[in-house]
């Protein structure tokens, strides 16, 4: 074949192919047809040629266009059942909708945003999309456009919208809403028993209950509660300084008006300045009060105080008191079963069984500052009140309304009931007023990566196993009509919570506003969970981690300066053993009001371990409850505190402080705490303590109040005393129906006031040991000196180490020793007894017994013989000088 027929019939078949290919273009043209509106669909026929039609709109131009094909699903059953997605045309053939990469659009199914009036529509249009998606596509995406879509509550019904298996409803992000045309009794949503169900990147104005579940998921939706609005307290504007000064000034001792002339009070501005002396109250435990006049109120509104950073100062302050009064200025009971009735704390769980801390009901009140002294601390202490760092709030809109008797957190906004493997991720929650997200006895789901404002509570955990709240941002603080943001004080409500869980992580976590962060129950002491690496700042308790095994650490909290627990943990159980490790945890009071508050509070039934961290409480670590077993082991801590450093009843302590000093020094009065460093007083002697500080500041307090304890071992190398206090810096009391054994080892006082004598560095009471106890001694020094043996009434026979025996006697009348003669007296020694000898005698003039025999020996406790022999020929005369007289004990 040439090269030019080779060329005719290509160009030939160039043209036959374009032909049919045009051919081809059009017949596949012919086959799909353009409607205006889907439902002129009934008023339309075809040629028989097209199998898909394309509609401008649904019912209305614009919205809802889509494409529809006719084959063997387009049938009048499908027409019967889903009349908005499949119709019969004029010609009698049947179009159902088409989807595109398996997802409709709820307009093609006649859903109709921004308008209010298509609520009713708006249900059913959804409803038709999802068992379409579900029932034809064997399942598929719901996409939503942007704009309000209203859902009418009662074409919602009990069962709201159901969502069956494999179904996405999906919108854009920031512009869909679903709204209930008005607020339900029942959820908006239900997905029961369906899996591999997810709703994604739509605005939730309603409740949705997730039930039976699995795999499931909730994505980048953000959920809006039923509070009317951001601002939930007003502020009052009341001047707390502005009652104090007056004539309507009172005073009081805690138990009943006195003159006000026993203790120092001046004002200056809105500063108050107490004081206590020593003079006055003795060594007893005493508290006075400079009291406001009555500050006005409306008995029919709630209120909260807040005392912000730098209200308390200086030294010696009592905790302040609020006390409620009627309209006849009558005490008015505070519902807290205070002593008095009237007194109002507002740190306390609860009133009057309700879920709320709030003054209410009362038409006046007064609040009260002043000093506490206690038998061990020291006197003249002067401490200071700024009373504009007072501020008074009263509950407004929603929160003035609440119920009290039940807790809203026992509702949900979403709610998930048997699930599992179900996400819940990078979600928002705004003004709700219950839980945002409850779980109730669910298995390995996961709520990550959201966050939550202006709500009442955050996310629960009932029952569940192995589920992960981690990595959310947890905002519970409610604005004040002055734009504030402060803590919701008035409901005991959570940021995380929960009962009855086990395998639970719940890390990672960061929660401001709560008036508890954390609280969680698993009442069982075989289930563990982890708490770690969250920050909180809450209100009364940072963590609260009771009747469990738990492991706790690195947290970060921060709490007000009314708060009662930094962390709590483990709780008690009857029956088992409980333990729990809280290890790395900074746990900081903002600032210190006075109330009483406790770092680490913990019940000891099994094994609570405290490792490293930093913590800055009124208490720092409290080892509560009593009749209990158990050991708590402290190991590394840094501590500061208001009162107390250590408060300990029963249990078994072990407990290694790398430092404790004082930060502002408060005593709450009315507690059980001495206002010593270590306060260690079980009711049962069998538990022992052992106790090491590396580095201690003691302030204006004794060191260490220890009672009733058949074991205790101390070691304080490095004591730093900042000044005299009226007792011994140690003090230890013996059991009463026990012998007892003690060890002071390298208690070491650098620098100690100088107007405190060595004797006042230990003393073991006035209590008799019973047979068999033991003290030792072991390099304890003061300043540069060994320490005498500790006071007390006791038998010096059971002391053994190194205490310092010395005596001294200012005026030695020896006069002239015969030859071969001896001169004998006795000294008072403390801690000698008869098994002492090798003591050193030294004379107040060197020299002056030179060429004598001079011995000394423990003549009975506390004293000791010192004889001077002359070995001469001839008669020695000494006259009269002073003698010291030093002896340590054999070990």
């Amino acid at each position: 074949m040439t090269i030019d027929s080779l060329s005719r019939k290509l160009a030939t078949l160039a043209s036959t192919n374009a032909a049919a290919a045009l051919t081809m273009a059009t017949t596949a043209n012919q086959r799909i047809a353009s409607i205006p509106l889907f439902s002129g669909l009934p008023n339309t026929s075809f040629d028989s040629s097209i199998t898909a039609i394309v509609t401008g709109g649904n019912a209305a131009a614009g919205v809802g266009g889509a494409s529809y094909v006719c084959d063997d699903l387009a049938t009048s059953a499908l027409a019967a059942d889903n009349p908005a997605l499949c119709k019969m045309s004029a010609d009698g053939r049947y179009w159902r909708l088409a989807p595109v990469n398996g997802a409709i659009a709820a307009e093609q199914c006649g859903a109709v945003p921004n308008d209010t009036t298509m609520g009713t529509a708006n249900v059913a249009a959804l409803r038709a999309a999802l068992s379409y998606v579900s029932q034809v596509c064997n399942g598929g995406v719901v996409q939503c456009g942007p704009g309000l879509f209203t859902l009418d509550a009662a074409a919602l019904g009990s069962d709201g919208l159901a969502i069956p298996s494999s179904v996405v409803i999906r919108g854009q992000r920031g512009s869909t809403v679903w709204a209930p045309s008005s607020t339900p009794a029942d959820h908006m949503v239900t997905i029961t028993g369906a899996n591999d169900v997810a709703i994604e990147d739509i605005e939730l104005r309603g409740t949705v209950l997730f039930a039976n579940t699995s795999r499931a998921a909730l994505r980048r939706v953000k959920v809006v509660g039923r509070l009317s609005g951001t601002v939930q307290f007003a502020e009052t504007g009341i001047a707390v300084a502005s009652y104090f000064g007056g004539s309507g000034q009172t005073y009081q001792d805690a138990t009943g008006s006195i003159d006000g002339g026993d203790f120092g009070h001046t004002m200056a501005g809105s500063v108050m300045t107490t004081t206590m002396s020593g003079g006055t109250l003795g060594v007893t435990q005493q508290a006075r009060y400079v009291v406001s006049d009555f500050i006005p109120l409306n008995a029919a509104m709630r209120y909260v105080v807040e005392f912000l950073p730098g209200f308390l100062g200086g030294a010696g302050a009592a905790a302040p008191m609020i006390t409620l009064y009627d309209s006849a200025k009558a005490p008015l009971p505070s519902g807290q079963s205070n002593t008095p009735t009237n007194l109002f704390i507002g740190n306390n769980e609860s009133q009057n069984g309700t879920i709320s801390a709030a003054i209410m009901n009362a038409a006046y009140m007064k609040i009260a500052v002043g000093s506490f002294r206690n038998y061990t601390t020291a006197i003249g202490l002067a401490a200071t009140f700024d009373l504009s760092k007072i501020i008074i709030y009263s509950a407004s809109n929603d929160l003035a309304t609440q119920g009290l008797t039940a807790s809203p957190g026992d509702a949900a906004q979403i709610q998930l009931s048997s699930c599992t493997d179900m996400i819940i991720d990078d979600c928002d929650f705004r003004m709700v007023n219950r839980s945002c997200v409850k779980l109730i006895s669910c298995t390995s789901c996961s709520i990550t990566r959201s966050r939550v404002r202006y709500s009442y509570q955050g996310f629960t955990d009932d029952g569940g196993k192995g589920n992960r709240i981690t990595d959310n941002d947890i905002d519970l603080r409610l604005a004040t009509s002055g734009g504030d943001l402060i803590g919701n004080k008035l409901l005991r409500l959570r940021g995380l919570g929960g009962t009855g869980s086990n395998g639970g992580d719940y890390s990672r976590n960061r929660i401001q506003g709560a008036s508890w962060g954390i609280e969680f129950l698993p009442n069982n002491p075989a289930y563990r969970n982890t708490a770690s690496h969250n920050v909180i700042d809450a209100e009364f308790a940072g963590m609260s981690l009771t009747t469990g095994d738990w492991v706790v650490a690195n947290n970060r909290i921060s709490l007000c300066s009314q708060g009662l627990f930094g962390i709590e943990l483990p709780g008690a159980d009857s029956v088992n053993a409980i333990s729990a490790t809280a290890t790395g945890n900074v746990i900081q009071w903002r600032d210190f009001s006075g109330y009483l508050g406790f770092g680490i509070s913990a019940t000891c039934v099994g094994k609570v371990a405290v490792q490293g961290g930093f913590i800055r409480a009124p208490v720092v670590i409290q080892n509560a409850g009593t009749n209990v077993t158990g050991e708590m082991v402290i190991d590394g801590t840094v501590g500061e505190f208001g009162s107390t450093a250590l408060l300990g009843r029963d249990s078994a302590i072990s407990a290694r402080f790398a430092a404790l000093r004082p930060y502002v020094l408060c005593y709450p009065y009315g507690t059980s705490a001495s206002g010593t460093v270590i306060d260690f007083k079980p009711s049962g002697n069998a538990n022992p303590l052992s106790l090491r500080i590396d580095h201690l500041v003691p302030a204006a307090a004794s060191i260490t109040q220890i009672g009733n304890c058949s074991n205790v071992s101390l070691t304080m190398p490095d004591i730093r005393p900042a000044g005299y206090v009226t007792s011994q810096y140690i003090r230890i009391d013996w059991p009463t129906n026990a012998p007892a054994n003690v060890t002071l080892k390298d208690c070491n006082f650098i620098n100690p006031p100088a107007d405190m004598g060595r004797s006042q560095w230990c003393s073991l009471g006035s209590i008799v040991p019973q047979t068999g106890s033991k003290v030792v001694m072991q390099g304890n020094v003061w300043g540069l000196q060994k320490v005498p043996a500790p006071t007390g009434t006791y038998n010096r026979s059971i002391l053994s180490g190194d205490p310092l025996l010395s005596g001294y006697i200012s005026s030695a009348a020896i006069g002239t020793i015969a030859a071969g003669g001896s001169w004998t007296t006795t000294l008072t020694a403390f801690g000698a007894c008869t098994t002492d000898r090798g003591y050193d005698v030294q004379p107040g003039t060197p020299g002056a017994l030179a060429g004598l025999i001079v011995q000394c020996w423990g003549s009975s406790d506390d004293n000791v013989t010192v004889q001077i022999t002359n070995p001469a020929g001839t008669a020695r005369t000494v006259g009269t000088l002073s003698l010291w007289v030093n002896g340590l004990r054999p070990t």
